[in-house]
């Protein structure tokens, strides 16, 4: 559904889409060919980049008709060996997408794959048994399906997974949409307690685009989204649990609360929370002039301080010419939790196409979010070259270099073909000089493209960061032509050599 008013947002859910073709997730250990780059700032034996996997070890499975898109990883700081991904997961019993979640314990050698539980067995709009032994009603069992997942770790290496559930065949009345939180406390293998936080009870409103973070001293969690009220203004909500979530806070408004017109809207909320407790929350505000906002809490998510506009935004068409998959404008953002030169900087991408096509922007801030940085273009391929970059996804690894990948047309000439690049910053984002390719073989979108002919490759990618690798992970096209829809692919960077193994106890 586009939204009057605001071309550079397309709102095209996956479960307004009626009738959406159904496909099995495929997670793989994606191959990086690329040609070699200069070393690191101070020498040292590093790989830069490389892979940690034989091509023995790059697939899971085999692909399928059923797609996969829409990716986030995250790593648990406890064993970095353990990661977990997700991605919305078409391989369901009813065809319809649901929250796919994929683990290794062997960091990436070989993968898991399974649902989170509750999808039910078939499409019909009536009671039917739920995966898990839920019953109808009981966390996100008797929705139709359930997407747009966010994974978050905490110290004690548990992983939280926040995503919606919808219904499509209930019209007016009824539980409608929800935003939900998994957790899984065994690595990733499951995910048996899932909780919702708040639900719709008609299509008038929806619930939309969550997103996740851990406070890393404390472990308290705060969860942040949008609610779309159409016949009202749009507004960022916001939870949080101290307890490991058992127990949530009721949501509270954090966006504006005044009298705004119809077509306003805000979207793409993220949250992040600093060593010191604080909250961090940006979204981007679709009313013209059309910015980037920020708000913050440092009571542990009590009160949030009044947004503000820290950069102006100029939002990318969706889609991009040559092509027909969606490009929505949202932001990505990640702190410096290191003791380093930059601990505590804020880091913020979004898409803008101020510039006459897609770049991906930053803006920083060394000071907590009081004061922020001038705007910064991200990829350095020629500006204004007329090919396009989206989808930013960013991280802090332990070392303090900013690592994050986007998708990028610049290989292609007729600029329709991706690649995964991959941008790296060794001194607090004040330049990108190292940016290179993660795939080994160009992407076309349009092939993610169904009956209607229109393509979905997800709205966003992931990253997660450790002191000596960071994980991407992305929605690929390359197996198309082999019957295989869309599949999740994984990237593994190497920004230092791998610490030896352990002693044997």
């Amino acid at each position: 559904m586009a939204l009057p008013g605001k071309p550079g947002l397309l709102l095209q859910k996956p479960f307004l889409v009626l009738g959406a073709v159904a496909v099995l997730a495929v997670l793989l250990f994606a191959v990086v060919a690329v040609g070699p780059l200069a070393p690191p700032p101070g020498g040292g034996p590093m790989r830069y980049p490389g892979v940690d996997c034989d091509p023995a070890c790059n697939r899971l499975a085999g692909g399928g008709p059923r797609p996969a898109n829409e990716v986030s990883v995250a790593i648990n700081p406890n064993d970095d060996n353990n990661i977990v991904a997700a991605a919305n997961d078409y391989g369901t019993p009813n065809s319809d997408a649901w929250v796919g979640y994929y683990w290794t314990k062997d960091g990436g050698k070989n993968w898991n794959r399974s649902l989170v539980p509750g999808y039910r067995p078939s499409a019909s709009p009536f009671p039917q048994p739920c995966d898990g032994g839920l019953l109808p009603g009981q966390g996100i069992c008797g929705f139709e399906g359930a997407g747009d997942p966010v994974l978050a770790a905490d110290g004690d290496g548990n992983f939280y997974v926040a995503g919606i559930a919808f219904k499509r065949s209930q019209i007016t009345v009824g539980q409608t949409s929800a935003i939900f939180v998994a957790k899984s406390t065994d690595g990733g293998a499951t995910f048996p307690q899932v909780t919702v936080l708040a639900t719709a009870i008609s299509k008038v409103s929806f619930h939309d685009k969550e997103w996740i973070a851990v406070d890393p001293r404390s472990g308290a969690v705060y969860v942040t989204w949008t609610l779309f009220n159409l016949l009202a203004v749009s507004q960022i909500m916001e939870v949080h649990s101290t307890n490991g979530g058992t127990s949530w806070t009721l949501p509270k408004v954090i966006s504006e609360t005044g009298v705004r017109s119809f077509n306003d809207d805000t979207q793409g909320s993220q949250v992040e929370v600093d060593n010191s407790g604080t909250v961090h929350v940006a979204w981007i505000d679709y009313t013209a002039p059309e910015g980037l906002k920020y708000s913050r809490s440092t009571d542990g998510g009590g009160t949030y301080s009044a947004p503000t506009v820290i950069a102006p935004v100029t939002p990318i068409a969706s889609p991009q010419g040559n092509t027909t998959y969606r490009t929505p404008t949202m932001p990505d953002m990640a702190i410096d939790l290191t003791n380093g030169t930059y601990n505590g900087s804020i880091y913020i991408w979004w898409p803008d196409e101020s510039n006459g096509d897609a770049d991906i922007f930053q803006v920083y801030s060394r000071d907590g979010g009081d004061t922020w940085s001038n705007i910064t273009r991200v990829n350095n391929d020629a500006i204004g070259s007329g090919t396009s970059q989206f989808f930013p996804a960013v991280s802090v690894a332990g070392n303090g270099w900013i690592v994050g990948e986007f998708y990028d047309r610049r290989l292609d000439p007729e600029n329709k073909l991706m690649s995964i690049f991959a941008a790296i910053s060794v001194d607090g984002g004040e330049s990108y000089g190292l940016q290179f390719n993660l795939t080994d073989t160009m992407l076309d979108g349009d092939k993610s493209a169904g009956a209607s002919g229109v393509g979905f490759i997800g709205d966003y990618l992931g990253i997660a960061s450790t002191d000596w690798y960071a994980m991407g992970v992305w929605c690929d096209m390359r197996n198309f032509d082999n019957g295989s829809a869309t599949d999740i692919y994984v990237g593994k960077i190497l920004l230092a050599p791998p610490p030896p193994p352990a002693a044997p106890a």
